[in-house]
């Protein structure tokens, strides 16, 4: 039938999209515990070296590191949220058959509201706008 097809096509669709995903997901991880480790590092290097001569020559590469670190969080933010549209697709699939049980909760919606917006923040940033939770 029509509804047997539609569901094994958004499965397919699901299980296809889902594998990249989850590969960038991996590497974004991957990305972020190096960057995190190349930190720390600089600033054990950087601490001994100020201890010897009362300078750091570090500040360009730690702010650039800072934001390749802040854009490899927002691919894996993005990736998660790209993985839980999915997972709402699939909802959808079940909640058409019945299969879906709903359990109403509570929600913190300035922590929700934040987590929305954060992927508009840095284009916002770029064009001189502030974004504000009220």
């Amino acid at each position: 039938t029509a509804i047997n097809t539609k569901r094994l096509f958004v499965r397919f669709i699901s299980h296809e999209v889902r594998t990249p995903l989850n590969a960038v997901s991996m590497a974004g991880d991957l990305m972020r515990d190096q960057l995190l480790e190349a930190m720390k590092k600089m600033h054990k290097e950087e601490s001994k070296a100020q201890r010897r001569s009362g300078a750091s020559n570090n500040t360009a590469l730690e702010s650039t590191i800072g934001e390749t670190l802040e854009l490899c969080e927002e691919i894996l933010s993005n990736t998660k949220n790209a993985v839980e549209v999915l997972d709402d697709l699939l909802n959808y699939d079940k909640i058409e058959v019945g299969g879906l049980t709903l359990t109403l909760t509570y929600v913190a919606m300035e922590s929700l509201l934040e987590n929305v917006l954060k992927p508009f923040r840095g284009p916002a940033k770029q064009k001189n706008v502030t974004i504000v939770v009220q």
